[in-house]
């Protein structure tokens, strides 16, 4: 929710009345009651509550009754309720789809100061979306979201400063390293995954590195998937080949193989498959088939070409050149050098 501690937090709301705080148990009869006499920051709060719907205060999902008192919030000059106002308008709920009022909100929450909306009119200007695209003045609202310590920002700017690729953000790695680090510090994954990489390819910093990495690897975040499965794998190959720990590189493959990484499903068979001997506690022809099968079928030519070898030598399987060969030609089709060398 983007107005932070509003109606979500599991400490009491407190209420403002005669310039005092009070605790007060009729805090949602409160808030009604300040909304309808008027008072901007309360009609936000309830205006968001009927948005999101909210059991605290009593109020169930209601677009409509959003949009009532947003309205009234955004127009005496509420930064929120006017990011808020815009989104109602940007998706139609309601009030009447009306995009171009929906860009008006959104800058007027920009120009007030609302990190987050000026994170989304940067957005809008490098695409070009809604306004002409003005990749200057998105650059100057990205600055001013990261300025105003919004995480998302920090992250997008801090890409753009270390890789020298978005116009009117000159190269600058340090900067680049120190705005990731902020917001990697406010625990958003993708500027954690980033700073990691750099560190881990880049500066060769694996320590630190091994850090972020961690840190990514136990996310439980719903919506990056994609890359805690990737620092999950990574973590994996750091303890197969930095700091040699079979059974922590075989837990981390694991992590990443059930997340869906194609590639974690390879390594994690290899490590079954224990071909050299390396690990013979953790040989399991049948784990390493069933991983196998599962990268194979994403494509994964490696996988394809072990799979071949397993039937070739009758590894867990009944041995067959048949089934064998097959493996070969899908790998060779999907340019596996090795296969190809061998199908020859």
């Amino acid at each position: 929710m983007f107005i932070s501690c509003i109606t979500s937090c599991n400490a009491p709301i407190l209420i403002k009345t005669n310039n005092t705080i009070n605790d007060n148990n009729n805090t949602a009869n409160l808030i009604k009651l300040a909304a309808k006499n008027g008072d901007p920051y309360y009609q936000t709060i309830l205006g968001s509550a009927y948005y999101y719907g909210d059991i605290k205060l009593e109020v169930p999902k209601d677009y409509k009754m959003a949009f009532k008192y947003l309205n009234k919030a955004a127009k005496q000059g509420n930064p929120n309720a006017q990011f808020l106002l815009a989104v109602l308008y940007y998706d139609g709920e309601g009030v009447k789809q009306n995009t171009q009022t929906a860009v008006k909100y959104f800058k007027q929450a920009a120009d007030n100061g609302l990190a987050m909306a000026q994170n989304k009119m940067s957005d809008l200007y490098y695409a070009g979306e809604l306004v002409p695209k003005d990749a200057y003045k998105g650059a100057q609202f990205l600055i001013k979201a990261a300025n105003n310590d919004y995480p998302e920002a920090q992250m997008k700017l801090g890409i753009c400063y270390y890789k020298g690729e978005c116009e009117y953000i000159e190269q600058n790695k340090k900067l680049g390293y120190d705005y990731l680090k902020k917001a990697a510090e406010k625990d958003h994954v993708k500027a954690q995954y980033s700073l990691a990489l750099i560190l881990h390819y880049g500066d060769k910093n694996y320590a630190e590195s091994y850090i972020w990495l961690k840190k990514v690897a136990e996310s439980e975040s719903k919506t990056d998937i994609e890359m805690i499965s990737d620092a999950q794998r990574i973590l994996g190959l750091y303890f197969m080949l930095k700091e040699p720990n079979y059974k922590e590189a075989e837990r981390w493959f694991k992590k990443s193989a059930d997340n869906g990484n194609s590639k974690a499903q390879v390594a994690l068979a290899l490590i079954y498959l224990d071909l050299e001997n390396k690990e013979e506690s953790l040989r399991n022809y049948p784990e390493a088939y069933r991983y196998l099968v599962k990268a194979a079928m994403q494509g994964e030519a490696e996988a394809m070409y072990r799979l071949g070898i397993m039937y070739f030598r009758g590894l867990g399987v009944e041995k067959s050149i048949d089934i064998s060969f097959e493996w070969m030609q899908k790998a060779a089709k999907n340019g596996h050098k090795r296969a190809q060398e061998l199908i020859k």
